[in-house]
């Protein structure tokens, strides 16, 4: 298997306002803590692709949330000075092999 022929392509949607990411080559995503993430939406496979999802907490607590949408109804949000501060500058994207 050759990780770097990633032979699919996905979106997934981050944030309040499920701001679309393209994923078209191997990546890892880091979702910071509180941020809400998903659907994962696969567009095009073309061979098996592998997903792992990690996580590093010593405790894991996921609420049911909305069924409509997916996600979390009680939660705490970013502050706009916290979502400044984890955005990365720009000309850099967000998802990178």
């Amino acid at each position: 298997m050759n990780f770097f022929d990633f032979g699919a392509r996905a979106e997934i949607l981050l944030g309040d306002t499920d701001e679309k990411h393209v994923i078209d080559t191997t990546a890892i995503v880091y979702i910071p803590r509180g941020l809400m993430h998903c659907p994962i939406y696969f567009k095009t496979v073309d061979k098996p692709v592998m997903f792992m999802h990690i996580c590093s907490s010593t405790s894991y607590k996921r609420s049911k949330g909305d069924l409509t949408t997916g996600h979390p109804v009680n939660r705490e949000r970013y502050t706009p000075e916290e979502i400044a501060r984890l955005k990365r500058p720009a000309g850099r994207r967000l998802l990178k092999a």
